[in-house]
């Protein structure tokens, strides 16, 4: 049966302690940090299950603090999945930091230090799973860590429901065989959320690489399209679009010549009598040389050439 602990029966001077204690028999040994000069409270209400700990936390403005000196022995298969609720809360581990929106998800390791501010969110979702067991539904469990799961997906709707409801006694195990069904079904819905993840992010960059080279298209004719001009109007860094293109094989500056030079054919093919300079110029080449040395690098003839053919 599930376990509740308040913090309300205690002295202030205990609370914290206590509370570190019963964290610790299901998440990990973590120490808290109240606000300065704000009384601690908690209530956790926590579930043990063969091999997954589960507990919702309604904290007191605090921050929570796993220490290098506390990463040893089972916590290193441990993996820890945390979910804000009534406001945001930050995650800091391996020199990055994470904002995680109320109700959007995240996996952290318990292997190594961790700082977790609760200041805002009022309420924490919490799973431990073991990394061994993540590591049959997922191909690299270490990518999916420190990276905010969206609360629109539909495996942690369910995750969360089915949490909630073995929290509140609500689903009876009645025998060792429940228990472990029931911890299959949670292990099973963390790893379809996390390959759903990760086919929403593929189907994102897709999307954002198509608006990019849409963008460069209108913007084809303007000499200097660079990677960071494209990047400031996109809201991404300049690195990120440039791994979007080698994600293709080539590069930005590679795909916007390429472009440039196509039209340039297009434009050659119409034998409207223009000037080869003033279509280089169009198409977005400040050199001439430059361009005829392109050109005929791309397609194996100089634009006069190509222009004079039949």
């Amino acid at each position: 049966m599930p376990m509740r602990f308040l913090t309300d029966d205690l002295p202030e001077a205990e609370r914290l302690e206590r509370c570190a204690e019963v964290v610790r028999d299901t998440l990990g040994h973590f120490d808290f940090e109240p606000v300065a000069g704000e009384p601690f409270r908690a209530e956790v209400l926590a579930f043990d299950l063969p091999g997954i700990g589960l507990a919702t936390c309604f904290l007191s403005r605090s921050r929570s603090c796993l220490r290098a000196a506390h990463c040893r022995g089972d916590a290193c298969d441990r993996i820890l999945l945390l979910r804000p609720v009534n406001g945001a809360m930050t995650v800091a581990q391996d020199g990055r930091e994470l904002r995680v929106a109320a109700g959007d998800g995240v996996l952290v390791s318990l292997s190594r230090p961790l700082v977790c501010d609760f200041a805002d969110a009022g309420r924490v979702d919490c799973l431990r799973l073991s990394r061994r067991a993540l590591g049959y539904l997922l191909p690299d469990v270490d990518a999916a860590l420190m990276r905010p799961v969206s609360s629109d997906l539909a495996a942690l709707q369910l995750l969360v429901y089915y949490g909630g409801a073995l929290l509140r006694g609500m689903l009876p195990l009645p025998s060792p065989e429940h228990a472990r069904l029931a911890v299959g079904h949670m292990q099973d819905l963390v790893g379809l959320m996390f390959r759903a993840e990760a086919r929403a992010a593929h189907g994102g960059r897709a999307a954002r690489l198509a608006a990019i080279k849409a963008d460069v298209e209108d913007r084809i004719g303007r000499q200097g399209v660079s990677a960071g001009e494209i990047a400031a109007r996109h809201g991404v860094s300049p690195r990120y679009v440039q791994k979007l293109f080698e994600a293709e094989g080539t590069t930005f500056s590679a795909y916007v010549l390429d472009r440039r030079l196509e039209r340039a054919r297009r434009l050659l093919d119409r034998a409207d009598g223009r000037p080869i300079s003033a279509i280089a110029y169009d198409v977005g080449f400040g050199d001439l040389s430059y361009f005829n040395r392109t050109f005929r690098r791309r397609f194996g003839v100089a634009p006069s050439r190509l222009r004079a053919r039949p």
